[in-house]
């Protein structure tokens, strides 16, 4: 019998679980939104049978799971907030915050999928780790059995080991793609667009993954090669943050062969 699951959030990460619901023949029962137009619109972009709402009390709705794909700092305002069944598996999807937010509920528990999301980019559940926790045995178990509905590289990991996850990510995906943002940038009157850089960016990954990010690093700094860097900072002059940055990567990018 298919899961009864809600999905309570309309930003990026609630709609990427709608969507790969649907794609596995299971969707969610309803969408709950703060904002019952932003709901509608979801149901109505992902051409969902799902229901819609911005109530808050569901306590004789006897949801399986419901998913809070809400920003980190509205988990515990929507705990407070909303009413859910007693029975209910009341699941939140962040990978920086304990599972402990939850403390008070009775059936409880983590499915993080370890990606980054936005809307008009799909991706391939299929490809992503989803790291579940849960506040008991029963729960662990009720929640594994939905994460096979999103994908099957699954891992039950802990509150602590789960943040240290995501501040990797932060590093890897996030201080990355701002670093892209600079590239861009300083791309402006070259005559290239950061898109031309696709091949190095692509290799760089590759490279880390295969050979270990400190054997594959190149570059000035690692050379030790203080005459390109100079003439770097010195092009940065008007971009004091940008040189900033410059400099302490630059920095610890030399070290890497002392540690």
């Amino acid at each position: 019998m298919p899961f009864k699951i809600a999905i309570l959030g309309t930003g990026n990460v609630g709609y990427h679980l709608a969507r790969r619901l649907k794609e596995v023949d299971h969707e969610a029962s309803m969408v709950i939104g703060r904002d019952a137009e932003k709901a509608r619109s979801m149901v109505e972009t992902l051409s969902l049978n799902s229901a819609y709402t911005s109530e808050t009390n569901f306590s004789e709705t006897p949801f399986d799971f419901v998913l809070l794909a809400v920003p980190d700092k509205a988990i515990e305002e929507v705990i407070s907030r909303y009413r859910f069944h007693k029975n209910t598996v009341i699941i939140h999807t962040s990978g920086a915050q304990p599972l402990d937010l939850l403390k008070g509920v009775a059936h409880c528990g983590v499915l993080y999928p370890f990606q980054t999301f936005t809307k008009n980019k799909p991706v391939d559940f299929e490809q992503i780790p989803l790291l579940i926790e849960g506040n008991s045995e029963q729960s662990v178990s009720k929640i594994l059995e939905l994460a096979t509905l999103f994908g099957h590289d699954i891992h039950q990991v802990n509150s602590a080991k789960r943040l240290k996850i995501h501040l990797a990510a932060v590093f890897a995906s996030n201080f990355t793609n701002y670093l892209y943002t600079i590239a861009d940038d300083i791309l402006k009157d070259t005559g290239l667009q950061l898109s031309d850089l696709n091949h190095l960016m692509q290799e760089t990954v590759e490279k880390a993954i295969e050979l270990n990010p400190r054997m594959a690093q190149t570059g000035p700094a690692i050379r030790h090669d203080e005459e390109v860097i100079q003439k770097h900072l010195n092009l940065l002059e008007r971009h004091p943050d940008y040189k900033t940055i410059y400099t302490i990567i630059s920095e610890q990018i030399g070290l890497l062969n002392k540690k």
